[in-house]
């Protein structure tokens, strides 16, 4: 018969150590609050950035995209109500979920040419770079 040391995978752990205890390979399976937000590539493609998002399970009308002072944000939000009816059964669930990411560009961008698309659960948007600057240098009297 094995022990419980034998159990616990990567060799010994100490489950008294915090630091130990969330360390554990499944630890996701046992916290329903852990982070599965949305997974984001952020890349320099020469004249632009181009942000791929994956957000499946949302419709492009789910999800709104926001450019202020080089601060470009994602948010998905889904709402939603569930009703099936079968021979004296009932059930009826309520959905939600709201997803948002938050991200400082690398570089000023053209907001006037941001391009977004949505394609099988991926949002691609490419941000046009451009030299106009924002802010300036103040002299010290």
């Amino acid at each position: 018969m094995k022990g419980f040391r034998d159990l616990v995978p990567f060799g010994r752990r100490d489950l008294f150590d915090l630091d130990e205890f969330f360390n554990l390979p499944a630890v996701g399976t046992f916290f329903p609050f852990e982070n599965r937000g949305m997974r984001v590539d952020v890349r320099d493609a020469g004249e632009n950035i181009v942000v791929e998002a994956e957000l499946p399970g949302f419709s492009k009308d789910e999800i709104d995209i926001s450019l202020h002072d080089n601060y470009l944000t994602i948010t998905a939000e889904k709402k939603g109500e569930v009703e099936q009816e079968q021979e004296g059964f009932l059930r009826k669930e309520r959905v939600f979920s709201k997803q948002q990411r938050t991200f400082a560009l690398p570089s000023q961008v053209d907001e006037e040419n941001v391009q977004a698309a949505y394609e099988a659960g991926v949002l691609s948007i490419t941000l046009p770079k451009t030299e106009k600057r924002l802010g300036r240098k103040i002299d010290i009297q």
